[in-house]
């Protein structure tokens, strides 16, 4: 079967064209895992840093009330999970849960175990900080942001690049 010339060089073009879509398949997925975590960093971070700008001033004087609405306004973003602010002793004074997610016993687990400033992993983004004035630790904040959307988003442009690259493997054979 594969002994004319033309068979020779029909499944070489093939071989090739198979190599090299591997290639650009594995660097687009590469490429989106490592962009969607960046930005997911980026985006987290700036949320963090301009709430803790906000709720300073009133951990200062300890005004409850405007840290409580600060946290409940931040909960209005989009992928914020719960958001917990302790004080300098380690007594919480505000959180937020969203309804159907996390449990307050998991928050608090997760904020023993699992939070190491910045972590990543399927479902969630876990993240903390310390909130200072002038070198000296007023607070924490604890989040969780669901990184859902960004999850599916990824799957798609996967599925959509495995779909022409199979497209771009029959369409070569064809053509071959």
């Amino acid at each position: 079967m594969f002994n004319s010339l033309k068979s020779k060089f029909v499944l070489s073009f093939l071989v090739l064209e198979v190599i090299i879509l591997s290639l650009i398949i594995g660097l687009n997925f590469n490429s989106l895992r490592s962009a969607s975590k960046n930005l997911i960093e980026e985006k987290n971070e700036t949320s963090t840093h301009l709430l803790i700008q906000i709720i300073k001033s009133p951990m200062i004087v300890y005004d409850l009330a405007t840290i409580d609405e600060a946290v409940k306004n931040f909960s209005t973003l989009k992928g914020v999970v719960a958001v917990m602010v302790k004080d300098s002793r380690g007594v919480e004074i505000s959180s937020y849960l969203k309804p159907n997610s996390v449990q307050a016993r998991d928050f608090n687990k997760l904020i023993k175990q699992k939070l190491n400033r910045f972590e990543i992993d399927k479902k969630y983004v876990f993240q903390s900080e310390t909130i200072s004035l002038a070198s000296q630790k007023i607070g924490d904040i604890y989040f969780i942001y669901t990184i859902d959307q960004a999850n599916k988003t990824i799957e798609y442009n996967k599925n959509l690049t495995l779909a022409l690259a199979l497209a771009s493997i029959i369409i070569g054979f064809l053509i071959s």
